[in-house]
């Protein structure tokens, strides 16, 4: 078994152990998905690295071809930590494969070629956040083509309102229509209408004369009051029941 260091980046102490194995023991299990002569199993392989980054590892011991990761029916076969994956490395020779072996960095870590992991979003967290000039200048731009928005609305509703050659003035759906001023005549109507109204409602308040009447006025009177004791009666029965009874 070989071991192959890196580090995310050149400034940080933190280094990662890839676990290279050969596939001279593994063909029973894999089959012909992969070379044997050529490949090699890479064990605890981080989830955030791909197979650019991974390949960019191992092109130090010779040219790659491909760089795969096994279908979920072979995890088990390999000792798997939890948040690492496996991975197999394809060669472009049978003795690259064999140079993994065979070389020995005595601990030296090497870094990736490119962001990876906290380091990769937080370069791009950095590259989405504008410098405050920049920010500025698009603001500029954008209240610009706001205000000449507005600036040609404006003389296109001037130009409709104009008279063409002919006399005619364009009328849109936009325009409102213009308050008429009210003439004596239509205050003269509108107050007849409201002594009507006066006169209709006193006469149904007048205080009734003859008999029938009296007698009608005390029994709906009397029906109103029986009204209302009912819904009381109700009420208060609801009142009981809920607990909720203060007489005083």
């Amino acid at each position: 078994m070989a071991v192959v260091r890196f580090r995310i980046t050149w400034h940080t102490n933190v280094v990662h152990e890839l676990q290279v194995k050969s596939l001279d023991d593994e063909n029973a299990v894999l089959g012909k998905e992969v070379p044997v002569n050529r490949s090699v199993i890479v064990l605890n392989v981080p989830l955030y690295l791909q197979e650019d980054d991974v390949k960019s590892l191992f092109l130090r011991f010779g040219p790659v071809s491909t760089v795969t990761f096994p279908k979920s029916s072979h995890r088990h076969t390999f000792p798997v930590k939890c948040g690492c994956r496996v991975a197999y490395v394809t060669f472009d020779s049978a003795e690259c494969a064999r140079e993994v072996f065979r070389q020995n960095d005595n601990g030296r870590a090497v870094s990736l070629s490119r962001p990876s992991g906290l380091e990769k979003w937080r370069q791009h967290y950095l590259s989405l956040v504008q410098e405050p000039e920049m920010t500025l200048a698009e603001a500029h731009e954008v209240i610009e083509q706001f205000k000449a928005v507005v600036k040609s609305n404006k003389l296109r509703k001037a130009a409709t309102a104009e008279p063409d050659q002919d006399g005619w003035i364009t009328v849109t759906r936009n325009q409102r229509r213009k308050v008429i001023p009210k003439g004596k005549s239509y205050v003269e109507k509108l107050n007849a209408k409201e002594s009507n109204r006066r006169k209709r409602e006193s006469r149904h308040n007048e205080t009734p004369f003859y008999r029938f009447q009296i007698r009608d006025s005390k029994r709906k009177q009397i029906e109103e009051l029986q009204r209302k004791f009912e819904e009381d009666k109700k009420r208060i029965k609801l009142m009981m029941e809920s607990r909720k009874f203060k007489p005083f």
